[in-house]
């Protein structure tokens, strides 16, 4: 039906061909207009969103840095009722703290029992008799160091406030009292009110209650109750980024919002704008760009129903010359008449023609230089087979079915034996007697020829091949399967020859014996003799010299123990004895073992839940590496330090020595090196053995370091349990 209406309205002509096709692009066009204005609202409105967003967290941070104003305040206040104080000096003071914060409406301070000692001139006697039901004083009586609370109704009805608390502690640390800050939450507007704009920010406490507002509105307290009224404000509250148009609390009116979390005191922060003021614009600019579309339709319309007229004579030329084309007479021309459009097409037609004529010569030429690339593909798989030929590694390559299809000379050698093409690798294999490094023979299906067919990428697989009356030969298979549209057609498999590495790691094993047997025991026999001496009574020279025989055997003894561990580590043949093992428990069984000189210079700071999985003997090696390196580059106070830090604890050790230039700290955990300090003692393994200990503990080791200014050694290894986060008081 739609077919034949068309016919009615535009008739099947040049003419009414185009003035179809130019209202199928207008149509076209319209509907990407649709599309650009739909995007157009739709970034305007991310924008927007993005805005608020940047707004919302700059709130956030502004309210942080006024509650971090406040508690410093309240510290000060704590440390000046740490002493005796008479009343009247005590509430003078608190006024002068109070009138520096013009957002505080009063300073207050409260002994263990909840009873008010003293109190800015705002303070309300009804309000401060008593705090001990308040939640921030028992937030703080049950080990809290600080709190923000939540809003509470003031006097009038529309008035709200919150209070902002710090324990206050003795010389001891013992807390003797608290000190609070009765904040007044209209002040805090001019605090948020500048870094608004055009939109409204505001704050959200933990029970979901609206505090504070820029610019201001007067809200009841059963207005202020915004979770209720807005139920997107519990996800913030839970600590998730809420954006989007949502029904403003107050009103219910559509506003382009976003609602982010203030992590550590769980309030919230919100940035607005009404939705009608972001889209304002957007709109204007849609309704210019629609009526200017409109105009152009028209315009477009008229000129092709124009123009149309004048493109009937050139187009049936064109259609006589196709005619004589598709007859095979390639020398056909047409005359470029017409509108330019119409005289190009002419001209593309008559190129076109032309290049049809060359198209044949070159047809011919291209049939002689077929033979020419027959050559040269046969050059480069002549290449390809000399490659193959002469790879240090074995290459073997079987089809779908395991069948053999190339093998170079190399992969030959290393079997011993032909290979036959109409047998199964696997089979071959078996055949062959490959066997695991155990001894143990392997089945069929675990070979790696069978295993990249079945899809999987076979890596450093060690097989043994034993060579028909030759020797064994050990060889580190890596292999793969090779597709085609997504189905396996084959495998290639690599074998490398490690014998030869093998045997390294036999005389590996012969020179730890070697070194730590057959060298340890004469030095333990010096060693032993050095201290008889030492116990005896002897001339000064003679005990002077006993002293240095031990201090020289003991130090030959740790190098030796630093070249068998180093020698084990790399062997991988270290074994840990992994246990639940608290870092703060071994720093301190470390420190306790210190020479009291050298207990004077360290200082330990712990977290009693520091614990880790680990094997505490190698830990305490780690520790005293980084100690004593501390202890004799630094002549001042060496600070270790075990922290909890999420998933991971964390172990610094920390001086005030001469530092470490940036291009050594590059090298100071490779084996041997020993930089170019002063002390220069020993082989330069220790680093390189903490490294190692504590990759295989699944931890990492860092230096940070500034030539003057120190240096700070740490390790990091998983925590034994993951840290649960604590409720917000």
């Amino acid at each position: 039906m739609g077919g034949p209406l068309i016919e009615r309205i535009l008739p099947r002509t040049v003419q009414g061909t185009i003035l179809l096709g130019l209202l199928l692009m207008l149509g076209i066009d319209l509907a990407l207009e649709v599309v650009t204005h739909r995007r157009t609202v739709r970034e305007g409105r991310e924008e927007a969103v993005q805005a608020n967003v940047e707004l919302a967290r700059a709130t956030a941070a502004a309210f942080q840095s006024f509650v971090g104003d406040v508690l410093h305040q309240c510290r000060a206040i704590a440390l000046h009722f740490s002493t005796a104080v008479p009343t009247e000096a005590a509430i003078e003071h608190l006024s002068q703290m109070t009138s520096e914060m013009p957002a505080v409406r009063y300073f207050g301070y409260a002994d263990l029992e909840g009873q008010v000692a003293a109190a800015g001139p705002a303070g309300d006697p009804e309000v401060l008799r008593h705090l001990t039901d308040a939640p921030y004083f028992r937030a703080i009586r049950e080990g809290a160091e600080w709190v923000v609370g939540d809003a509470t109704p003031g006097r009038g009805p529309y008035e709200a406030s919150f209070v902002i608390a710090r324990a206050a502690r003795g010389r001891q640390g013992e807390l003797i009292g608290v000190v609070f800050a009765m904040i007044d939450p209209d002040a805090l507007v001019s605090l948020l009110a500048p870094r608004a704009g055009g939109a409204a920010v505001a704050l959200i406490d933990r029970n979901g209650r609206g505090v504070v507002r820029a610019p201001t509105l007067l809200l009841s307290w059963a207005q202020r109750d915004w979770v209720g009224r807005q139920p997107e404000t519990a996800r913030a509250l839970r600590g998730e980024l809420v954006t989007g148009t949502l029904a403003s609390p107050v009103d219910g009116a559509p506003r382009v919002a976003a609602l982010a979390p203030i992590s550590p005191l769980g309030w919230v922060a919100v940035a607005s704008r009404p939705e009608s003021e972001v889209l304002a614009a957007v709109r204007r600019e849609i309704a210019t760009e629609v009526g200017l579309a409109g105009v152009l339709a028209v315009l477009g319309l008229g000129l092709a129903f124009l123009l149309s007229r004048r493109v009937t004579v050139p187009l049936s030329k064109l259609q006589a010359g196709a005619g004589q084309l598709g007859s095979g007479s390639l020398k056909a021309r047409v005359e470029p008449r017409g509108p330019s459009e119409l005289a190009s097409l002419a001209n593309a037609f008559n190129a076109m023609a032309g290049r049809l004529a060359d198209r044949e010569r070159e047809l011919s030429e291209e049939v002689a230089r077929s033979g020419a690339a027959a050559a040269e593909a046969k050059r480069q798989a002549n290449l390809l087979q000399v490659v193959l030929d002469n790879l240090p590694e074995g290459i073997f390559l079987s089809d779908v079915k395991g069948r053999l299809l190339v093998a170079n000379p190399t992969a030959r050698q290393l079997v011993g034996r032909e290979l036959s093409a109409s047998v199964s690798m696997d089979e071959q294999a078996v055949a062959l007697g490959m066997r695991k490094p155990d001894g143990t023979p392997y089945r069929a299906e675990e070979l790696p020829i069978s295993r990249a067919l079945r899809g999987e990428q076979v890596q450093r697989q060690e097989v043994v091949i034993q060579q028909p009356g030759g020797p064994e030969v050990t060889v580190m298979v890596n292999c793969a399967p090779f597709t085609r549209d997504g189905e396996i057609e084959g495998a290639v498999a690599l074998f490398q020859d490690i014998s030869p590495l093998k045997e390294a790691e036999r005389l590996r094993e012969e020179f730890i014996h070697l070194i730590s047997h057959d060298l340890r025991n004469p030095l333990n026999v010096v060693l032993g003799h050095a201290r008889l001496l030492e116990r005896r009574a002897l001339p000064e020279r003679e005990e002077k010299s006993a002293r240095a025989i031990g201090a020289a055997a003991l130090r030959m003894s740790k190098m030796v123990d630093d070249l068998v561990e180093s020698a084990r580590l790399e062997a991988g043949k270290l074994s840990l004895e992994r246990r639940p093992t608290s870092l703060a428990e071994l720093v301190q069984r470390h420190f306790s073992a210190l020479l009291s000189e050298e207990q004077r210079r360290v200082r330990v700071e712990c977290e009693a839940e520091a614990m880790v999985l680990a094997d505490p003997d190698r830990l305490e090696r780690v520790l005293s590496n980084l100690l004593s390196n501390a202890l004799k580059y630094s002549t001042g106070e060496v600070v270790v330090r075990v922290r909890r830090q999420g998933d991971e604890v964390d172990v610094t050790v920390a001086d005030r020595g001469p530092g470490i230039p940036p291009e050594q700290q590059a090298h100071l955990f490779e084996r041997y090196y020993r930089g170019e300090a002063r002390h220069r003692e020993g082989l330069g393994l220790g680093l390189y053995i903490s490294r190692m200990l504590v990759l295989a503990h699944g931890g990492r080791i860092w230096v940070q370091s500034r030539p003057g200014e120190g240096s700070t050694f740490g390790f990091e290894l998983p925590a034994l349990a993951p840290l649960e986060p604590r409720a917000p008081a």
